[in-house]
């Protein structure tokens, strides 16, 4: 069943059972009123046939009656001495004798036979008490209730189909927007990607499901990208070597040359194989820096003496370089500076950020460790070339280098290594850069729990 049919048969049965329960109180309430009213009537004309029987001023009192009472169909009075044989009077005039006693005891009574309705009361004003009886047939009952009965039950069959039409649109405007989404997330594929579904109310469910679906769109879009970007530079990188040592190949057998030309021409080819080695390696290590485990000796490690062996190791490559290390904001709990992780991994990922940061600046770089409640942060600072703002984004995409670094060593695998190393450890890395003025690469880890 779709969406449309069950929130249509959902709203109409809720509503069918609200109108359904409410005309059935309406009709037990008026109904219950209608019997109240009538043993009331009857109570009243009882006490007015015990004074113009037994009363005094019986003529005045008749005279009233017939003025403004009204007889009720079927009307019969009933007085039964009580200081006689009442029990006998009572079957003689056809009342129960237990209704009569019930009306001497608590001084008035009612009952109900059929659609007959009786009313007694105790009359003690005359000589002897009497019972006074009125029975008579319920108008209102017969009449008053077969009409309200049949009112309600129109009113429900209109309601009824009222509701089913309200049904029906409001679940029409409810589940267009839903539709219309549909529709739009039909017309994008991989070729147009770029399309997003519009958000109407972003507050609202509909407009979270649409940022939702967006957001997805946006990884989609860049995982496409990446993995364009991925096979364009693989392959550049891959195929530059191969090219140059086939390249060399075919001069070097074109025609015989001498021992030195030929000495050349392999060390230019092994020059180029192990090019294509390391970064045939470099492939290799990232695939393996995934998500698996296996393999890895996690242990306790101090966040400031992994910062000191790796700025050792950089100040041996870049012995040209002032590499500034920043402890000002270490915390006062040396606990807090405790990370689980595996030495050479964490090692790697630090030296790759770090010997960047080097390489791409002539000046100053500068190391800072800080720790919070749940992480401990390393935050490397550089003046260097910096990365242009619209490629920022394909910084960990395998092979990518930015526009103005092709004039420097490396290969874009530095990068995406350290994201995976750091993803392993349950950590994170954010690059921020100023093509011109720098690169800021924050490195967060989380604190080792006890």
């Amino acid at each position: 069943m779709k969406i449309k049919a069950k929130i249509i048969l959902l709203l109409f049965v809720t509503f069918s059972l609200s109108t359904t329960l409410l005309v059935a109180l309406v009709y037990v309430f008026f109904s219950d009123y209608s019997f109240s009213d009538f043993y009331h009537r009857l109570e009243i004309r009882a006490l007015a046939t015990a004074r113009i029987e037994l009363g005094s001023k019986a003529s005045e009192i008749e005279a009233f009656r017939r003025e403004s009472m009204q007889r009720l169909d079927n009307e019969t009075d009933y007085l039964i001495d009580t200081s006689r044989d009442w029990k006998s009077e009572a079957l003689r005039q056809g009342l129960s004798p237990l209704f009569v006693q019930e009306v001497m005891s608590q001084g008035k009574a009612f009952s109900r036979k059929d659609n007959t309705f009786y009313a007694g009361v105790l009359y003690t004003a005359a000589p002897n008490p009497h019972v006074v009886v009125v029975s008579a047939d319920n108008y209102y009952e017969a009449h008053h209730m077969a009409y309200m009965r049949n009112l309600l039950l129109l009113v429900s069959l209109a309601a009824l189909v009222l509701l089913a039409v309200i049904s029906a649109l409001l679940t029409r405007i409810l589940v267009r927007p839903l539709a219309d989404m549909a529709a739009k997330a039909r017309r994008i594929s991989s070729e147009n990607l770029h399309l997003r579904i519009e958000v109407a109310n972003p507050k609202d469910e509909l407009g979270a499901v649409a940022l939702t679906m967006n957001d997805m769109l946006d990884r989609l879009e860049t995982t496409f990208e990446s993995q364009k970007n991925f096979i364009s530079n693989a392959s550049h990188e891959l195929k530059t070597p191969l090219t140059a040592i086939i390249g060399e190949a075919d001069v070097v057998l074109a025609r015989r040359r001498s021992t030195e030309e030929y000495i050349h021409s392999i060390g230019t080819m092994q020059t180029e194989a192990e090019k294509l080695s390391q970064k045939t390696d470099a492939i290799l290590t990232l695939a393996q820096t995934g998500f698996n485990l296996e393999g890895k000796s996690f242990k306790t490690l101090r966040a400031d003496e992994l910062v000191l062996e790796v700025c050792s190791t950089a100040r041996r490559l870049y012995p040209d370089r002032r590499i500034e290390v920043d402890f000002s904001l270490l915390p006062e709990a040396a606990e807090k500076l405790s990370i689980r992780g595996d030495t050479q991994l964490l090692q790697s990922a630090l030296s790759n950020i770090l010997t960047n940061a080097c390489k791409y600046s002539s000046k100053n770089v500068r190391v800072s460790l800080a720790a919070s409640e749940a992480n401990v942060i390393f935050v490397v600072h550089d003046t260097g070339v910096g990365i242009p703002q619209n490629e920022l984004q394909y910084i960990f995409d395998p092979f990518f280098r930015a526009s103005n670094a092709r004039g420097f060593e490396g290969y874009g695998i530095g990068l995406p290594l350290t994201r995976n190393i750091l993803r392993m450890h349950g950590g994170s890395v954010s690059v921020e850069s100023i093509q011109g003025k720098g690169t800021t690469v924050q490195i967060t880890l989380p604190i080792a729990l006890e």
